[in-house]
């Protein structure tokens, strides 16, 4: 005897002008195959997705009940994948859309807009936070691969994640999963703008080759580039404009080292649906 699984739920996300699918599979049966998200998105009309979002309550799976070993609080794990099915283990959009939809649906509850709710993901737990603006969401500890030179490519890891950070279109990788930071002109070859304390940056965003309104993971890898470049007097917060949003970027200590964390505002589109 087959069990009939329960019909999914979907919510369309905006973060930053980008465009997520996220899935509520609560009970964790439901995994995002080749022929559910080709499913999913021939259903979606108006503007494609760049991602697709499943969020599973943590108890049901056994990345989340290793991630609520670590925090009780952790109730709720979320993956995140692209149109072509590339798995992007830290997706800081995919998390803040996952945070929006649940939020939205009564799901998940902020009893205090400054405390944070940690999220679970493929790639370690993410704290949360809701403010006026939007959503913040703390991306983990960070390094450089390698020396970054101005006007050469370089690589910067967030979690298990890479991102290049180019001057030049012709540099970048369309490789399966890659993020790619393409700096401004002026940001590429001067020195950084500091408005108030906050260093001002202009990117564009790139996954596989493929232009995005915008991305978390690419404002981060440009804001920690033009901060490393500008010095020690160089801000730890950061705007990094796309063409569709600003996305905030900070640097900040902590025990295990230097953290980066973004905000960005976040929409949630009409009503959800049932598949």
């Amino acid at each position: 005897m087959t069990t009939r699984q329960q019909p999914r739920t979907t919510q369309r996300v905006t973060v930053a002008g980008t465009h997520y699918l996220v899935v509520l599979d609560e009970a964790g049966d439901c995994p995002i195959t080749a022929s559910e998200r080709a499913a999913l998105l021939q259903r979606e009309s108006g503007t494609a997705p760049a991602a697709i979002v499943r969020a599973v309550r943590s108890e049901h799976l056994e990345q989340g009940r290793s991630a609520l070993a670590e925090d009780p609080a952790a109730a709720w794990w979320c993956e995140t994948v692209s149109t072509s099915g590339a798995p992007l283990a830290t997706s800081g959009g995919g998390v803040l859309a996952a945070v929006a939809a649940l939020d939205a649906w009564g799901s998940l509850r902020f009893e205090d807009r400054r405390d944070a709710i940690p999220m679970a993901t493929p790639d370690g737990i993410r704290d949360v936070l809701a403010g006026r603006s939007g959503y913040a969401v703390d991306l983990g500890r960070w390094r450089f691969a390698g020396q970054p030179e101005p006007g050469s490519p370089h690589t910067v890891r967030i979690g298990s994640e890479r991102i290049e950070v180019v001057a030049h279109l012709s540099d970048a990788t369309p490789e399966r999963g890659l993020r790619t930071a393409l700096l401004a002109a002026d940001e590429a070859l001067g020195s950084p703008r500091t408005v108030h304390g906050v260093g001002q940056a202009r990117a564009s965003a790139l996954l596989e080759g493929e232009m995005l309104p915008s991305s978390c993971l690419v404002a981060a890898a440009t804001a920690l580039t033009l901060r490393h470049r500008g010095g020690l007097e160089a801000p730890h917060h950061w705007a990094v404009e796309f063409d569709e949003a600003t996305i905030g970027v900070r640097m900040f200590a902590t025990e295990e080292g230097e953290h980066v964390s973004v905000n960005a505002p976040v929409h949630v589109l009409g009503e959800p649906e049932g598949h």
